[in-house]
């Protein structure tokens, strides 16, 4: 019978980041850019494809297409050294966009409710909050751990911290007594 020991050491996530001279991302960003782009027409091409034979097919976004292609390209031909640095950063870009694209939807938001919605997106919130937190303080006597759930939602989420506000009621209870 023979023992074999293997040495579990688990590989240190690679860093976003890897280089201080902005050069060396150049080249692997331009891929980046390169491979979405291919994505962005390989959806227009299929939907153009389709639509000229007359076939019923799912959309498939560019994101997929890209991803497809990244995967294809890695598997294959590899990832050239030049390129590896740039291409590390694509989370800090998708984490970027997704972002940008939710900073667009809630400034669309508020502008569609015009003068109202922006002064409440600036200052009706902190107003709510303050007002609120005080009435669930001094008037209702409520516990910070009740009455800042209360600022927030109304009544949902003071009923679901019931069970942890329960006993620091039940204690400034018994000492006002």
């Amino acid at each position: 019978m023979s023992v074999v020991t293997v040495d579990q050491t688990e590989p240190a996530e690679e860093a976003s980041f890897t280089s201080r001279n902005f050069v060396d991302y150049v080249p692997g960003v331009l891929l980046l850019i390169a491979v979405g782009l291919l994505g962005k027409y390989a959806q227009i091409g299929w939907k153009s494809l389709a639509h000229h034979e007359h076939w019923t097919v799912p959309d498939i976004e560019y994101v997929l297409w890209a991803i497809v292609i990244g995967l294809l390209v890695t598997n294959t031909i590899g990832l050239h050294r030049i390129f590896r640095a740039g291409v590390q950063t694509y989370e800090f870009w998708l984490k970027i966009g997704i972002v940008a694209l939710g900073v667009r939807f809630v400034i669309g938001d508020v502008v569609k409710l015009g003068g109202i919605g922006t002064w409440f997106a600036r200052d009706g919130g902190p107003w709510w909050w303050r007002s609120s937190d005080w009435l669930s303080l001094r008037l209702f006597r409520l516990d910070w751990c009740c009455s800042l759930p209360a600022c927030c939602t109304g009544v949902s989420a003071p009923a679901d911290h019931s069970g942890a506000c329960a006993p620091s009621i039940a204690t400034a209870r018994a000492s006002r007594a």
